[in-house]
């Protein structure tokens, strides 16, 4: 049998200490990198990795750097804009989605009512 320090293949705790990412922070990455799957096992190959890492590389000046996925599909598109080259999309603000403290409020006073009528108590009354 081959020696392990030898193979070009790695499981995912020698990548760990490979990349220098903990163990439990790998394994949500796992469908992003290139890897190999024997049964349940996976493997990573260590050329694969250098090049999947070389594709994240992040240039003076850059914001952040995008996922291989989105490179791929948005290489060769055209940025929208008009004839002057100005962006014309809309920017999502940065908290857009997040409940406000009256929705989270709403919910409190609705977890609150279920759990009293669960456990047959009389509904509080209301506060503000």
């Amino acid at each position: 049998m081959a020696d392990e320090a030898d193979s070009p293949f790695m499981r995912i705790q020698e990548l760990s200490g490979y990349l220098k990412i903990k163990v439990k922070t790998l394994y949500p990455m796992v469908p992003m990198l290139p890897h190999y799957k024997v049964g349940r096992l996976v493997r990573f190959h260590r050329d694969e990795i250098d090049a999947w890492m070389r594709s994240l590389r992040v240039s003076f000046g850059e914001e952040e750097a995008k996922e291989p996925k989105e490179r791929d599909e948005n290489a060769g598109k055209k940025e929208k804009g008009d004839a002057k080259g100005n962006d014309t999309q809309k920017k999502r603000p940065g908290k857009a989605g997040r409940p406000t403290m009256m929705q989270n409020t709403d919910v409190d006073r609705l977890v609150r009512r279920s759990i009293d009528q669960f456990k047959g108590r009389k509904p509080r009354a209301k506060s503000n």
